[in-house]
C-alpha cells in the first residue's frame, strides 16, 4: 500500500528530462545536439512494455527525485550516487549527480561526472554547459570558455550555451568580448530575447552606454512588450539619467503587469516622488508600509512625502516611529526636531534628546539641545550644555561655533571671540569662526586692519554669503570708506533680504553720507522686522531700542 501511495506521489511530481532507459541501451539512438534523450514513459505511467537494463538505477533515481523535493538534500545525493554505481554507463545520470554536486559546491568530485557524462554522450550540449559551470566556479575560465564554445559548435541555437559564454566574459571583466559575443548570438538567433537582453545589460551596466542599452531593451519589448525585465530596465536608465517623464511610462506599464510586487511599487513610489507628484508617491509608500511598517527607509520616504506636502504631524509621525537601531534614525530624528522646533514643541523635543543623551553622547544631540534651551531664554543651561559637550568633543566645529555664538547672546563678547579662535586652530578655513571674529571686532571698532583681513579670507571661502557680505561693508563703514561699504552692504541686501542687522547698517551709512531720509527709511524697515518677531533674545531686544532712538518723528 505505501508502494502505491509513493508512486502516486512520482507521477504527480514533473520528472522533467528524465532518461528512465540506461545510455548503451537506447542512449544512442537519440543523439539531439543540445537535448538529452528524450523520457521515457515509467510502467506506471501508462507504458505498456518497459524492459529496463538496470532497475536498482531507476528506483535510486526516483528517490533521489522525491528526496530533492522534499528538501532532503543529503540523502537525495546519496541515491544519486547509487543510481550511477548501479547504472555507470548513464550519461544522464552523470549528468544529475554532477548538478547535485555543483549546487552543494562539491566541485572536484561534481567536475569527474560531469565529465563522465560528456565522455558518454560528447555530442550532448547541456553536459559541455555544466562542466563549463563547474570549471567557472573554479575560476579556471579558459577551461570554462572551451566548453561553452564546444556547447555552442554542437547546436548554435542553444541559448543556455550562449548565455554562460557572455556571463563568463563578464567575470573575467572582458567586456568588449563579452559585448562581441553578445552580438555573435544574436547573429546566429536573431530572435533570441534573452540575447538583447543581455546585450542591454552589459551597454548598460558595463559599458555605460545608455543610448545602445535603450535600443537594445526596446528590441526585448519587440518580442514581448510585457517583459517586466526589460521594462523594469528602461525605467531604470531613464531614472538614473533623471529623465523622470520618460521614465514614468515604462514604470506604469510595470506597475499593471507586477500587481502585488512590492518593491516595484516603492520604485514607483519614488519615481513620483522625483516628479512632484506626491499624492500618488504618498499612496504607494503607504501601501508598501502596510506589508512592512517597521522598515526605516519606507517610513523616511513617507515622512518627506508628508513634509513637502506641508503634512507637519503626518511627518513627525512617520519619523517618530523609525526604530533607534535603524541607521537613518539620526538623520530622521533631527528632521523631526526640526519640524517640532517649528511648531515651538521645545519641551518635547527637550526631553527626547535628554533620553538619548543618557544612553550615548552625540555632538549632534548635545548641539540642538542647546538650542532648544537658548529658545526658551535659558541660555546660561545651553551654555553649560555644550561646555560639557565640548569636553568629550574638544574639536567639534560645530559645538565651538555654537558655544561662541551662546557666549554672544549673553553679552560675554571676549569669550566668544576666544571661542572663535579657538574653531580656526582647528579649521583655519572655516568662513563662519573668520567673520564672526572679524565682525566682533569690526562692531567694536577694534582692530579694524585684522578684521578686514579675517572677513576678505571668509568671503573667498563662500561668496556667496550675505553676512558675510555685510561683514565686509561694515568694516569698511568703521574704516572709513563709505563708499566701498555701501557698495558691499547693497549688495548683502540682495542676497540676504529682510535681515534687520543689515538694514541698520545701511541706514549708518546714509546718515553718514547726510542722506538722512534713506537712513530714516532703513531705520524703519529694521525696527519693524524686530517688532514682528514673537520672541527676542538679550542682543536683540538691546538693538530693538538702540534703532528705535536713531529713529526721528
Amino acid at each position: 500500500m505505501k508502494l502505491k501511495l509513493a508512486f502516486r506521489l512520482l507521477i504527480a511530481i514533473p520528472l522533467f528530462g528524465i532518461q528512465v532507459a540506461c545510455s548503451h541501451t537506447q542512449g544512442s539512438i537519440h543523439k539531439a545536439k543540445g537535448r538529452p534523450p528524450p523520457q521515457r514513459a515509467l510502467p506506471w505511467a501508462g507504458e505498456k512494455e518497459v524492459t529496463p537494463a538496470a532497475p536498482d538505477a531507476i528506483l535510486n533515481f526516483l528517490d533521489a527525485q522525491l528526496f530533492a523535493f522534499r528538501g532532503a538534500n543529503s540523502q537525495a545525493e546519496n541515491a544519486l550516487q547509487r543510481a550511477v554505481e548501479a547504472d555507470p554507463e548513464s550519461a544522464y545520470l552523470h549528468y544529475e549527480y554532477a548538478r547535485t554536486l555543483t549546487e552543494t559546491h562539491q566541485l572536484p568530485q561534481a567536475l569527474v561526472q560531469a565529465k563522465a557524462a560528456t565522455h558518454r554522450e560528447p555530442s550532448n550540449s547541456r553536459y559541455h554547459v555544466l562542466v563549463g559551470q563547474v570549471y567557472s566556479l573554479q575560476e579556471n575560465h579558459a577551461a570554462a570558455l572551451q566548453e561553452y564554445r564546444t556547447a555552442i559548435r554542437l547546436n548554435a541555437t542553444y541559448e543556455d550555451a550562449h548565455k554562460m559564454l557572455v556571463r563568463e566574459y563578464l567575470l573575467m571583466k572582458n567586456y568588449p568580448t563579452a559585448l562581441v559575443a553578445t552580438q555573435q548570438w544574436i547573429r546566429q538567433n536573431p530572435k533570441a530575447k534573452l540575447a538583447y537582453y543581455s546585450l542591454g545589460s552589459i551597454y548598460s551596466v558595463q559599458l555605460k552606454n545608455d543610448a545602445q542599452a535603450i535600443i537594445a531593451f526596446k528590441k526585448v519589448l519587440d518580442f514581448d512588450p510585457d517583459d517586466i525585465r526589460a521594462l523594469a530596465s528602461l525605467a531604470r536608465i531613464y531614472i538614473d539619467a533623471k529623465k523622470f517623464k520618460e521614465a514614468e511610462g515604462y514604470m506604469s506599464r510595470l506597475e499593471k503587469l507586477a500587481i502585488g510586487d512590492l518593491d516595484i511599487t516603492l520604485r514607483a513610489g519614488i519615481l513620483y516622488f522625483q516628479l512632484q507628484n506626491y499624492p500618488e508617491a504618498e499612496k504607494r509608500f503607504a501601501k508598501v508600509l502596510r506589508f512592512n511598517p517597521n522598515s526605516d527607509q519606507l517610513l523616511y520616504y513617507l515622512g518627506l512625502t508628508y513634509e513637502v506636502q506641508k503634512k507637519m504631524d503626518e511627518a513627525v509621525n512617520a519619523y517618530a516611529k523609525l526604530p533607534p537601531d535603524s541607521t537613518l534614525f539620526h538623520e530622521v530624528s533631527i528632521r523631526k526636531w526640526v519640524l517640532l522646533f517649528d511648531q515651538e514643541k521645545y519641551k518635547l523635543i527637550e526631553s527626547e534628546l535628554k533620553a538619548l543623551l543618557k544612553k550615548k553622547a552625540d555632538p549632534d544631540y548635545y548641539d540642538i539641545l542647546a538650542a532648544v534651551l537658548s529658545k526658551q531664554n535659558r541660555y546660561s543651561e545651553g551654555i553649560a550644555v555644550l561646555e560639557k559637550a565640548l569636553v568629550t568633543f574638544a574639536g567639534s566645529e560645530k559645538l565651538l561655533f555654537s558655544l561662541g555664538v551662546a557666549y554672544d547672546k549673553v553679552g560675554k563678547v571676549e569669550a566668544s571671540v576666544t571661542t572663535m579662535q579657538k574653531l580656526l586652530e582647528v579649521n583655519p578655513k572655516s568662513p563662519m569662526a573668520l567673520n564672526y571674529v572679524g565682525y566682533a571686532w569690526a562692531d567694536q571698532g577694534i582692530k579694524l586692519q585684522e578684521a578686514l583681513e579675517l572677513i576678505q579670507k571668509a568671503i573667498k571661502l563662500d561668496p556667496a554669503d550675505g553676512y558675510i557680505t555685510d561683514s565686509l561693508g561694515w568694516v569698511y563703514f568703521r574704516l572709513g570708506d563709505l563708499e566701498k561699504a555701501l557698495f558691499y552692504l547693497k549688495k548683502a541686501d540682495l542676497m540676504a533680504p529682510n535681515e534687520y542687522t543689515l538694514l541698520d547698517h545701511l541706514g549708518e551709512v546714509y546718515r553718514k553720507l547726510n542722506q538722512e531720509t534713506k537712513a530714516q527709511e532703513y531705520f524703519r524697515r529694521a525696527l519693524k522686522l524686530l517688532e514682528e518677531k514673537k520672541t527676542l533674545d538679550r542682543r536683540e531686544k538691546e538693538d530693538l531700542e538702540k534703532i528705535r532712538k536713531k529713529i526721528t518723528p
